[in-house]
């Protein structure tokens, strides 16, 4: 096994391989980071400050951003728009308008109420031509679903280069590619109010987990702490009643749009969501408590107690 952590996309990133091939894992470093170079909204000339500097013009993007972003409209319209990309202004708006590092020790003025987001009906992406154009006041944060597809991309990568298996976690969203020898993977649900603990360890034979939480990436601001979940309806921090919801699904990129959708739903409609979905789920709510569908439960290899849904 090859291992290698490493900074990227604004969070800690784990790359595991079984391989005897040398110089997979760092290739596959490579790659993730060529995927930060176009979504990131904090690099200068990514495909993604492309697209919101536009206004209602067309850009012309790599296939991989075309697809990204296709894919986090799919997601929006699925959800019923609790998944939504277009909260940037809302965002901006709390103060969140640099990389998160640079957030620290500061005290954010908000600089516009609350307002509902624009939604992405109006979104055109051409994937033949690999273009893209938003309306004009329209902008896109694709943060938490590019951290799930870059995982996804990255594993599928690693495969794709004969690989026996891999693990690729971007911030706690993880894709798994292969069988590890006998064994299935075994990964963490860590807690949300003390990330040292895990609540539960699960096996994955293959697919991802994605975790959305209220715990992570908070900041200052004149009226209080934030974070960076956005009500869409709102324009303001989501208050659900849940604290983080993570799923199992067969990709990362689609974990995270229902793990995102399900908060912001709340528990009872949440569980609707992701079921109907035939997805496994765990919620945590404000209090601490813990809630399972029985799907996930089948995942469990650790004897925590969780409340069956």
């Amino acid at each position: 096994m090859e291992e290698r952590r490493f900074w990227s996309m604004g969070t800690i990133c784990h790359i595991v391989i079984d391989s005897a091939r040398p110089g997979l894992a760092a290739g596959a470093v490579d790659h993730l980071e060529g995927l930060e170079r176009r979504w990131s909204r904090f690099i200068g000339d990514s495909d993604l400050v492309r697209i919101n500097r536009a206004g209602a013009g067309t850009t012309t993007v790599a296939p991989e951003t075309a697809e990204l972003i296709q894919r986090a409209c799919l997601g929006w319209e699925w959800s019923g728009g609790r998944f939504d990309p277009t909260v940037l202004d809302s965002l901006v708006a709390l103060g969140y308008d640099r990389t998160f590092e640079s957030l620290a020790g500061r005290v954010a003025t908000r600089t516009e109420p609350g307002a509902p987001a624009p939604g992405c009906d109006s979104i055109e992406v051409d994937i033949d031509r690999c273009t893209v154009r938003l309306e004009e006041g329209q902008h896109l944060d694709l943060g938490g679903i590019a951290k799930g597809r870059a995982a996804d991309m990255t594993a599928e990568w690693l495969l794709s280069h004969g690989v026996r298996a891999g693990l690729v976690s971007v911030g706690g969203d993880l894709r798994v590619a292969g069988r590890r020898g006998d064994r299935p993977w075994q990964v963490s649900i860590l807690d949300p109010f003390d990330t040292d603990h895990a609540l539960c360890t699960l096996a994955l034979e293959t697919g991802a987990l994605a975790t959305s939480s209220t715990r992570r990436r908070r900041w200052a601001t004149t009226e209080g702490q934030a974070h960076h979940l956005i009500d869409p309806r709102t324009g303001n921090p989501a208050q659900s009643g849940l604290s983080a919801v993570s799923v199992i699904a067969g990709e990362a990129s689609w974990a995270e749009i229902a793990a995102k959708a399900a908060l912001l739903a709340g528990l009872e409609e949440g569980v609707s969501l992701v079921e109907g979905a035939g997805l496994a789920a765990a919620f945590v709510d404000d209090g601490g408590t813990v809630f399972a569908t029985e799907s996930l439960c089948r995942h469990l290899v650790s004897d925590e107690e969780l409340i069956l849904l």
